[in-house]
């Protein structure tokens, strides 16, 4: 029964991730959270693309700020050169905010 219970937040992210964020660019595919190191490892298939493109985060961090979450990234590697200037240049150290239905959950992951 715990271990339902684990996999059920564990896919917490992902889900939030393919439906808040990804939903019109693609579908990530599997997702491996390090608790302890707060990085990330994922594939996300990409809609138009044949093969998954693979994306490591060295490093996330999630913050509150009065009653709302945000998390940030750093250190955003794919496996295509493209993606990570854009990564670079929109994504890594910006705060982007975590709906509110997922933001108690994901204090898990803090």
């Amino acid at each position: 029964m715990f271990s339902k219970i684990v996999d059920k937040v564990k896919n917490i992210p992902k889900d939030m991730i393919n439906k808040h964020i990804l939903n019109k660019y693609g579908k990530m595919l599997d997702l491996k959270l390090d608790i302890k190191n707060k990085s990330i490892d994922t594939n996300i298939l990409l809609n138009g693309e044949d093969k998954a493109i693979l994306v490591h985060i060295d490093k996330y961090e999630m913050i509150q700020k009065a009653d709302k979450y945000f998390i940030i990234l750093y250190g955003i590697h794919t496996s295509r050169e493209w993606i990570n200037l854009l990564a670079k240049d929109h994504i890594e150290g910006k705060e982007f905010i975590v709906p509110s239905v997922y933001a108690s959950k994901l204090k898990l992951f803090i």
